[in-house]
């Protein structure tokens, strides 16, 4: 069931509907956490991340951003296996 959250709201982010995305990848982060599924978890966040700065701004998605990276620095996920975000600087 996770992964029908994560899907929906990034279909949801897709069509700008902001509110409905965040609440489905919080979801999906909830579920991820639940069972202990870290390298998904920060895939998430970065997705979550994403629905946050389109509907908030570039300061709401940091957290979830930064949040990822630590997963994958965490994980020894090599950068290039990481999604685009949180963006350097």
């Amino acid at each position: 069931m996770v992964w029908e959250w994560g899907y929906l709201g990034l279909a949801y982010r897709d069509l700008r509907l902001f509110d409905e995305a965040i609440g489905c990848l919080q979801q999906a982060v909830a579920i991820h956490r639940e069972v202990r599924d870290r390298y998904t978890e920060g895939w998430t966040l970065d997705y979550f991340g994403l629905a946050l700065q389109r509907a908030r701004g570039m300061d709401a998605a940091r957290a979830c951003w930064q949040e990822a990276r630590t997963i994958f620095t965490e994980l020894g996920v090599p950068r290039s296996q990481r999604g685009p975000y949180p963006p350097r600087g």
